[in-house]
């Protein structure tokens, strides 16, 4: 249960990040409308949900990382496709539109993935020091036993 309610919490936090995302770009770039109709905005839920399941299982194959990334794209791609090109009606317009959104896609995936993917090496490669370190302190000093009523012995 722990485990679908983290994919539902992580599938919100990603619909907001996108919604954020879609709004600074709109206020940057005057040409994209503003507003988020209600369709549309269950959408991008979806697709956050989506990728939220996708990074979930990320984490549980236990192959190479370029195979887990391959695998990762993919899904998120046909998610992408399926989400956006068709039930967004990308579809409807013309074919270098949707060419555009794909590639734009396919950068902003491998721009963030490397950049989660890297900051998180660096942050287990931090923890694992501060454990070498922490282990090292509190290693037990071995000294004998020495009753305090004892002659000196």
């Amino acid at each position: 249960m722990r485990r679908i309610h983290k994919i539902f919490l992580s599938g919100c936090g990603y619909a907001i990040l996108i919604l954020t995302l879609f709004y600074a770009f709109a206020a940057m770039f005057k040409f994209i409308p503003p507003e988020v109709a209600p369709k549309q905005f269950l959408l991008i839920l979806l697709f956050g949900l989506v990728i939220s399941l996708a990074e979930f299982m990320y984490e549980q194959f236990k192959i190479k990382t370029l195979f887990k990334c391959l695998i990762h794209y993919g899904v998120l791609f046909i998610a992408f496709c399926v989400i956006f090109v068709i039930l967004g009606k990308i579809s409807t317009q013309k074919s270098s539109v949707i060419f555009i959104a794909l590639i734009i896609y396919t950068f902003l995936y491998f721009l963030i993935w490397t950049i989660v993917h890297f900051t998180r090496k660096l942050i287990d490669h931090f923890d694992n020091q501060l454990i070498k370190k922490t282990k090292a302190a509190k290693k037990p000093v071995k000294k004998g036993y020495k009753s305090l009523y004892s002659d000196g012995d």
